[in-house]
């Protein structure tokens, strides 16, 4: 299907898609775009979207409103995403609250972030809560997971990311992801985004190495197109002009 995605879109008169980045990094390399201009508006979640993937996949649908979508299982839906308005495809970037509120914590801890000197400042990252009427009750049988998350009407998401000075939601990566090397705190994602940005780059996924001298230390693994050295010296030096 992924190969006729294209033809698909033209021979049903698509309107609407609802997507995953992994659908596009196929799309893009297997399936010619489609021609009949029928596609108004694609829907991206589930995974980051990288600010790079994002453009491509707007020129291929040949429409602007690729709309980065964010929602959690025990949240019923999509809670968040870029609904139109005036912005630019960003790493990181989720959008506007949809019929929910966020709020970031200064710190990790087991009280939502009701009272404002709980709450992170815009721009400064922690983690994300949220309160939306889908909610869900609680697991199955198992209070104690729900009580871990659920605390008076605000879910613990367990990712981590930042409001900006509009209150649009930023994404940076996940709680139990986060690699410490030395104290400093690398969220996976982050680099992933950043990665993914070279021309080139089929895929990557940044992880955590034990260390003995600084607990843990970043890995990547990635492919290239381009399997030669050279392809691999370029990257390396296009990521230390950015680190």
């Amino acid at each position: 299907m992924i190969l006729r995605l294209g033809s698909l879109i033209d021979a049903h008169g698509i309107t609407f898609l609802s997507s995953v980045p992994a659908l596009w990094h196929l799309a893009l390399k297997l399936s010619p775009a489609p021609g009949g201009r029928t596609l108004e508006r694609v829907h991206v979640g589930s995974a980051p979207l990288g600010a790079a993937l994002w453009r491509d996949v707007q020129q291929w649908a040949g429409i602007r409103e690729v709309w980065n979508a964010y929602g959690i299982t025990e949240t019923g839906s999509w809670v968040a995403g870029t609904s139109g308005g005036a912005f630019a495809p960003a790493d990181g970037l989720i959008g506007p609250p949809w019929g929910a509120e966020i709020r970031i914590a200064r710190a990790a801890g087991p009280a939502p972030p009701l009272a404002p000197d709980q709450a992170a400042a815009p721009g400064a990252a922690g983690p994300v809560w949220l309160r939306t009427a889908g909610l869900m009750r609680g697991y199955l049988d198992r209070p104690d997971l729900t009580a871990a998350v659920v605390r008076d009407g605000w879910f613990a998401t367990g990712d981590v990311g930042c409001l900006d000075e509009r209150g649009w939601l930023h994404l940076s990566g996940r709680e139990r992801d986060e690699i410490n090397k030395s104290g400093l705190k690398v969220h996976p994602a982050d680099i992933d985004l950043l990665v993914a940005g070279f021309p080139g780059v089929a895929d990557v996924c940044t992880f955590g190495v034990e260390d003995r001298l600084h607990g843990q230390e970043v890995a990547i693994a990635v492919v290239l197109e381009d399997e030669g050295d050279a392809a691999l010296a370029a990257l390396y030096r296009w990521l230390r002009q950015r680190a």
